[in-house]
């Protein structure tokens, strides 16, 4: 938000020709957005764009437009602006970032794909897109293009743990689940506190059948406050192993009230009931 009203201030002081009711509507459509009032900042920006459709800061507005879209769940709309804003600057990386992260939210990978491979032509140091391809390689099984990618990430940003929780998120998509929990007590040994991490290492420890280490990373996670329904699912998994099957019903079930998907909690919850 603060980078959104260094622009505004920027544009006012390049466009101050510009008439102060148009220059009004901009200040209303940044605190709009700062209130999270999307509704209100599209109406005002359609308004400012409608007072003055020349004026060269509509640029600017038709960005923050598709961002508020966004927002909105506004897809179609959304990239209608943004597709609109990059027909006249195609090598922008902070509209093709928002433009590629707009892709991943309507699942339209491969059009995602297409804008961050863009984006690191432009600038192969971009971590985000690095990141953020990375993990569209890892959803279409291109592993080997996928570890590279993580392995960028950790030449560009050696301290973040992006690059190494990828590798091993690598490992446990192919099912190499020893290799996966080495890889992950190795990132435990460096970030204790990180539910992440111990969450990850449980899943893999159920694989192993190691039940009472999965049980203390579980337990771990929860006490640093893990925040994701999938940490319920695995108790649960964890629970029909050791043949609690009430106890893993009622882990199901919190996994389905807190968001997780509904479909398939209910799988496991018939799964649990026929025990």
């Amino acid at each position: 938000m603060k980078k959104y009203l260094a622009l505004i201030a920027c544009f006012f002081l390049a466009h101050s020709m510009y008439s102060q009711t148009y220059s009004e509507l901009v200040e209303k459509s940044a605190t709009a957005i700062e209130k999270k009032d999307y509704l209100a900042a599209e109406q005002i920006l359609k308004q400012a764009m409608r007072k003055e459709p020349a004026n060269p800061g509509n640029v600017m507005l038709l960005t923050n437009l598709g961002t508020v879209q966004r927002n909105l769940k506004q897809y179609d709309d959304a990239l209608i602006s943004y597709d609109a804003v990059l027909a006249k600057y195609p090598d922008n990386v902070t509209l093709l970032q928002s433009r590629a992260d707009l892709y991943c939210e309507m699942e339209k990978w491969k059009e995602a794909l297409f804008d961050y491979n863009h984006i690191i032509t432009i600038d192969n140091k971009n971590y985000e897109a690095y990141l953020r391809r990375a993990l569209i390689y890892v959803q279409n099984r291109q592993f080997l293009e996928a570890s590279a990618d993580y392995s960028k990430l950790d030449q560009l940003e050696p301290k973040k743990i992006d690059g190494k929780m990828g590798q091993a998120l690598i490992s446990k998509r192919q099912e190499r689940w020893e290799e996966a929990e080495n890889l992950y007590t190795d990132l435990v040994y460096h970030h204790r506190n990180d539910a992440d991490i111990y969450a990850n290492r449980a899943e893999c420890y159920i694989n192993l059948k190691k039940y009472a280490r999965a049980q203390q990373d579980i337990e771990r996670a929860l006490e640093l406050h893990f925040n994701d329904p999938y940490i319920y699912i695995l108790r649960g998994q964890l629970r029909l192993k050791q043949y609690d099957y009430p106890s893993a019903i009622t882990d199901f079930e919190k996994a389905k009230a807190a968001g997780f998907d509904a479909a398939v909690a209910d799988e496991y919850i018939k799964l649990a009931k026929k025990r």
